[in-house]
C-alpha cells in the first residue's frame, strides 16, 4: 500500500492536468458507471482489496470497513498532490514522498495515545 500511496500522489503532482480530469470523471458516478460497468475508482478497489487480505491475515483489526477506509485512502492521497506551483520535480517528488510517509504512519498508528 505504501508504493501505491507514493507512486499515485507523485503522478497526480507531476500531471496535474489528467488528475484533474480523472477527479472529474470519477465525481460523475453515472458516466464512469456507464463507461466502466462499475459505480468507484479502480484504486479505490484495490485498496479495498489489501486491507481485505491485511484483515484476514490478522495484521489489521477485523471489524475494519474496509470499504469506507479504502475510500478514505483514495481521497487522502489524491489531496496529497495538491498545493504546488513553481516547485522543481524534484522538490515536489520529495514532499510527497514525505507527506505519503506521514499518512501511513498514521493509517498505521491511529491518532490515539497509548
Amino acid at each position: 500500500m505504501r508504493e501505491f500511496i507514493k507512486a499515485g500522489a507523485l503522478f497526480a503532482a507531476h500531471h496535474p492536468l489528467y488528475e484533474k480530469i480523472a477527479k472529474s470523471f470519477y465525481a460523475n458516478t453515472e458516466l464512469m458507471q456507464a463507461m466502466l460497468g462499475e459505480d468507484r475508482p479502480n484504486m479505490v478497489s484495490l485498496y479495498e482489496e489489501l486491507l481485505l487480505d491485511g484483515i484476514a491475515s490478522g495484521e489489521l483489526a477485523p471489524d475494519l470497513d474496509a470499504s469506507y477506509i479504502a475510500e478514505c485512502i483514495y481521497q487522502l492521497t489524491t489531496s496529497l498532490a495538491t498545493g504546488y506551483g513553481e516547485e522543481s520535480e524534484a522538490d515536489i517528488s520529495e514532499s510527497i514522498v514525505e507527506k505519503s510517509e506521514k499518512l501511513i504512519a498514521l493509517l498505521e498508528k491511529g491518532i490515539a495515545h497509548s
